[in-house]
């Protein structure tokens, strides 16, 4: 879905706008800087030290989770949702069932295979 809302301005505002009206909803965008004014380098600097994507903003699964931490300002709650809408750009489920007027069955399988760890 990132990738699909292109590069350049025309993309970055695709993007900032996804950003900020999702992170709106999950009632944690009220003190990040939502705005490209600068460069999108700069947007993203509030969400990891070291961008390594300068022309366009980055997807959400290279945020730092020191950052995010950072961002929450100790605030567990706050870091959680942070850290999960990060995550949730990594998921790659094995099946999703879709039923109509159903929310979305997503089943994510592992055979013989230890289970994932986030950084804590």
């Amino acid at each position: 879905m990132w990738d699909c809302f292109g590069t350049g301005r025309t993309g970055n505002t695709r993007k900032l706008e996804f950003l900020s009206s999702s992170l709106a909803r999950l009632g944690i965008a009220d003190d990040l800087r939502t705005d490209v004014n600068g460069s999108p380098k700069d947007f993203d600097l509030q969400f990891f030290k070291r961008p390594t994507i300068v022309n366009d903003i980055a997807s959400p699964h290279h945020w730092s989770v020191a950052q995010l931490h950072e961002l929450s300002g100790g605030d567990f709650d706050r870091f959680a949702i942070l850290c999960k809408f990060k995550w949730s750009f990594n998921i790659k489920p094995d099946l999703v069932i879709i039923v109509p007027g159903r929310p979305p069955f997503c089943i994510e399988a592992k055979l013989e295979s230890s289970e994932a760890s986030y950084p804590s």
